[in-house]
């Protein structure tokens, strides 16, 4: 996969502009997930426990960028976690912001 996402190589080839591909309409898209980066735009401002080959990390999905994630802890950290290094989501019970 590409770093902006399976669909948006074919608009961007392959680059991000300011973050996130320049089509917005396919940062997000609308139906069900199809690939990792997908899922993780379905949970954004969900509760959820990704794990990582280093740890897991467990607070509030709040960003999907062009190749990481941000959390935010419930100790009011921000978490910087690489696409690449997603090995599993879970979504957690209780909701988000």
């Amino acid at each position: 996969m590409d770093k902006c996402g399976s669909k948006c190589d074919k608009k961007c080839n392959g680059k991000c502009h300011n973050d996130k591909c320049d089509h917005s309409h396919f940062d997000c898209p609308p139906h069900a997930p199809r690939t990792r980066r997908e899922l993780l735009c379905s949970l954004v401002g969900e509760q959820v426990t990704v794990t990582t080959p280093f740890a897991p990390i467990t607070g509030t999905l709040i960003a999907v960028r062009c190749d990481y994630i941000v959390i935010i802890e419930g100790t009011g950290e921000q978490v910087l976690v690489r696409i690449d290094s997603v090995v599993l989501v879970n979504p957690l019970p209780g909701g988000g912001i």
